[in-house]
């Protein structure tokens, strides 16, 4: 249901009702086949840093679809868990007039697979550096984890929430953190904290530092491509590798000069060239 236009971003800002009557904020600008950003942690549709530019660029050629996660912008603050954000992608999908190209950062990659695994249509699916830890070369995330960030969340602890999600999923020393807690960039980022207990869900069954975790991925056959950053962290290469091997049909690509936020201007000829394969345009439910 349309809230209203958005006329100096061109773009038009929407709600949609997830299954669990969670209400879920989306921006659409542009016009061609349909593809939906899903974000990764401590993002959103205006905190994600290269958006703007990304979405301009692409939709020359696409609909671009973004939408705030649950429990972050627009969309109001859910129950976390992996069916209801796989509900949330399911119920903006059915309002648009064709299955789309799915576009996931980090956790937001993982959920996207989540998605196509409960049987979403897609068209194709470009995945930037899942944050899988699957015997890649660090250590697995504290099966705690989840229930410790909620904890600090629902306490109004955000700093410590975000100083445990620093140390766990991304994997910083202890004391790199401690070190941070002053710096002007970590204070930006504990307000987008609240959100992390909804990431720590989505990446939880993925996470375990078990390689067979990624085998719940096995039916994933729709057209996809996996995309890492030259200069990210080698465990992140690492975890492109292992998923890119799970999927059958997947492509492996390395962005040169890229780490973890690539800029739009690395992203937008990957996406294009994806698009190219594309052209019969198939339609893909797992």
């Amino acid at each position: 249901m349309p809230l209203h236009w958005d006329m100096t971003g061109g773009a038009t800002i929407m709600t949609v009702n997830s299954r669990d009557g969670t209400r879920i904020g989306v921006s659409m600008t542009g016009s061609g086949i349909p593809l939906v950003i899903v974000d990764g942690a401590m993002s959103s549709r205006e905190q994600h840093p290269s958006a703007p530019e990304l979405d301009e660029a692409l939709a020359e050629r696409c609909t671009v679809v973004r939408y705030d996660r649950r429990g972050r912008g627009l969309s109001a603050a859910g129950e976390p868990g992996i069916i209801h954000e796989v509900d949330d992608l399911c119920c903006l999908v059915n309002e648009l007039a064709e299955p789309p190209v799915l576009l996931g950062f980090s956790s937001g990659a993982v959920l996207a697979l989540e998605a196509v695994r409960e049987g979403l249509p897609v068209a194709g699916l470009a995945l930037y550096e899942p944050p899988v830890v699957a015997n890649n070369g660090r250590a697995p995330v504290s099966p705690g984890y989840p229930a410790a960030v909620a904890e600090l969340v629902e306490r109004g602890d955000l700093v410590g929430a975000l100083a445990l999600f620093m140390t766990e999923p991304v994997g910083m020393p202890v004391e790199v953190v401690e070190q941070m807690r002053g710096d002007p960039g970590f204070r930006m980022g504990v307000g987008a904290a609240r959100s992390l207990p909804y990431d720590a869900e989505i990446m939880a069954p993925v996470s375990t530092g078990v390689p067979s975790a990624l085998s719940r991925f096995d039916s994933v056959r729709a057209p996809t491509v996996v995309l890492s950053g030259s200069r990210t962290e080698p465990w992140l290469t690492s975890a492109a590798d292992a998923v890119a091997a799970t999927i059958t049909s997947a492509q492996r690509r390395i962005i040169e000069g890229q780490d973890h936020d690539p800029s739009a201007e690395s992203i937008e000829p990957e996406v294009h060239r994806f698009l190219d394969g594309l052209s019969a345009r198939p339609v893909w439910a797992g």
